[in-house]
């Protein structure tokens, strides 16, 4: 005796224009490689970039965990911080890099004292 399996299109209805567009967008938005790090840069051969989950500052190497997917988490996430370091620390700076295969490739220069560059990375 052979069972029936129900069709798909008979168990769930059509998805809606609405429901359709936030799909493309959610899917867009996981294609896109823009990420965010917290930098506290010093020198353009030392840059500090922190690691949420584990509370700490790396040093001229970004590791997966540092990168934050909205400029806005990064933001509030860098203003806690901030509030918590000594007076004459130098102020944190989020900054925009692109999530590659094999990196991370940073975008954005860092502005300290009037001078930029970009902080370079640890070759792996």
């Amino acid at each position: 005796m052979k069972r029936e399996h129900p069709k798909a299109d008979d168990e769930f209805p059509p998805l809606t224009r609405r429901e359709v567009a936030e799909l493309e967008r959610r899917v867009a938005d996981t294609m896109d490689p823009r990420r965010y790090v917290i930098v506290s840069s010093f020198l353009p051969n030392f840059s500090l970039f922190y690691c949420p989950p584990d509370g700490i500052f790396v040093m001229n190497e970004i590791p997966e965990t540092a990168l934050f997917k909205r400029k806005a988490e990064a933001l509030a996430v860098a203003r806690v911080l901030e509030r918590r370091r000594r007076k004459r620390a130098r102020g944190l700076q989020v900054i925009q890099v692109k999530k590659t295969k094999r990196a991370v490739r940073i975008f954005e220069e860092v502005h300290v004292d009037g001078r930029t560059w970009k902080p370079k990375l640890r070759r792996r």
